[in-house]
C-alpha cells in the first residue's frame, strides 16, 4: 500500500488547496457542431483556447494552490464504453500542466451528468448506468493511479434524476445518487496503489447546498478512514453571480455593489456547509462559484474575501471559482482586485 505518512487525508488536502479557479468550457464541452474525435474542436468549441502550460504556471504565479478540471467523457467512448485513447492522453496532459505548476487538481466527470446526462439519479435504471459508471472510472482510476496526492478525484458533477429535475428529485433520487457515490468510492479503491488512500469528493444531488440536500446526502463508507470530501456549488447570491440573468440588460453602472443583504444571504448558505461539515467530520468544497464579470473589481474583492474567509476556525470549506480570472491567452489577471480577495482565503 502506499506510506499514509506522505499521503494527505481530506482535511490537509482540503487547507492545502484553499481557493482555486475552474478551467472552465474547455474539456467539458458538448455540442454536436464537431466531431468529437476532433480534439482540437472539441476542447475550443465553447471559446476557450486550448489548454496550456503556460496558464497553469500563471495560474500558480497568482497565488491559486487548486485547478479543477472538468472533463465530459461520453462523447470520447467507443460503443463498448472505452475511453478512446487520444482523449485520456489529452486529459493526462492537462492534468500534468496543473501538478507541474505545482498546484493541486480535480478530475472529475462532467456533462457526463446534468440536463439529459447518462449519469443519473434513476433508482429503475441504476444496474445499467451503474455498469457503465464503474468501467468508466476503472479506466480513469487506472490511468491516474500513479498520481500523488495532488490529484483529486470528483466522482460527478451535478447529477440529476431521469426527469431532470433541479429541484426536488423523485421519490428515490436521493438514494440513487448515494448509491452512485458508494460505487465510485468502491470502484477506485478496488484499483489499488494510490487510489486506496487518494482523496475522493462526492457531489450532493445537483451540486446543491440547501439544507435538503445536504440532508439527504449519505457519506460513502469507505475502507479508509479521512479521505473523503463532499462538493457542492454556490452561485448565491443570484443577483451578484447573475445566474438569474437579471443583470443582462443593465449599463455597467448600475451594476450592484456588495452589501450587506448579500453577505445575510450567501452567509446563511455558508452557515449550512459548516455544520454539515462539523456534523459529519468532513471538508467541503465549493466547487464552484460565480461573481458577473461587469460588476466592478473592488465590489466583487469583497465577495472573494467573504466566501473565502467566512468558515475559517469554523470549518473546513474550500473554494473554486468558475469563470475566468486570468486570460487564457496572454495569462494577465483580468480582476486583480478580486484575486486578492478570494486569495484571503488562503490565510487559515
Amino acid at each position: 500500500g502506499v506510506n499514509e505518512s506522505v499521503w494527505e487525508n481530506s482535511f490537509a488536502a482540503n487547507r492545502n488547496m484553499g481557493v482555486g479557479i475552474n478551467l472552465y468550457n474547455t474539456l467539458d464541452a458538448v455540442g454536436d457542431w464537431f466531431d468529437p474525435d476532433d480534439i482540437v474542436a472539441c476542447e475550443t468549441c465553447w471559446g476557450q483556447p486550448l489548454a496550456t502550460q503556460g496558464w497553469f504556471d500563471a495560474v500558480a504565479a497568482s497565488g491559486f494552490r487548486a485547478v479543477r478540471v472538468p472533463v465530459t467523457w461520453w462523447l470520447h467512448m467507443d460503443e463498448n464504453d472505452v475511453v478512446k485513447e487520444p482523449w485520456m492522453n489529452r486529459v493526462e496532459e492537462v492534468v500534468n500542466y496543473a501538478l507541474n505548476a505545482g498546484l493541486y487538481c480535480i478530475l472529475n466527470v462532467h456533462h457526463d451528468t446534468g440536463d439529459g446526462g447518462w449519469l443519473c439519479a434513476d433508482k429503475a435504471n441504476i444496474e445499467t448506468i451503474s455498469a457503465r459508471y464503474v468501467k468508466l472510472w476503472t479506466q480513469i482510476a487506472n490511468r491516474f493511479n500513479k498520481y500523488d496526492h495532488k490529484l483529486l478525484f470528483e466522482g460527478y458533477n451535478e447529477m440529476l434524476d431521469e426527469k431532470n429535475s433541479w429541484v426536488e428529485p423523485s421519490a428515490d433520487g436521493y438514494e440513487a445518487l448515494n448509491m452512485i457515490a458508494q460505487t465510485f468510492v468502491n470502484t477506485v479503491r478496488a484499483t489499488g496503489g494510490n487510489n486506496e488512500h487518494r482523496n475522493l469528493i462526492v457531489n450532493t444531488y445537483g451540486g446543491g447546498g440547501s439544507a435538503t440536500r445536504l440532508n439527504n446526502m449519505a457519506i460513502p463508507k469507505d475502507q479508509v478512514p479521512g479521505h473523503l470530501l463532499v462538493q457542492v456549488h454556490n452561485y448565491t447570491p443570484a443577483r451578484f453571480s447573475n445566474l438569474d440573468g437579471s443583470l443582462n440588460d443593465l449599463d455597467d453602472k448600475d451594476m450592484p455593489a456588495w452589501s450587506k443583504e448579500f453577505e445575510k444571504e450567501l452567509g446563511d448558505e455558508l452557515e449550512l456547509l459548516i455544520a454539515f461539515s462539523n456534523k459529519h467530520g468532513i471538508p467541503v468544497v465549493i466547487g464552484e462559484c460565480g461573481a458577473y464579470d461587469r460588476i466592478p473589481d473592488a465590489e466583487k474583492a469583497k465577495y472573494g474575501e467573504f466566501i473565502s474567509t467566512y468558515s475559517h476556525g469554523r470549518a473546513s470549506v474550500s473554494v473554486f471559482f468558475w469563470g475566468q480570472l486570468i486570460d487564457r491567452t496572454n495569462y494577465n489577471e483580468l480582476y486583480p482586485l478580486f484575486i486578492d480577495g478570494l486569495l484571503k482565503g488562503l490565510n487559515n
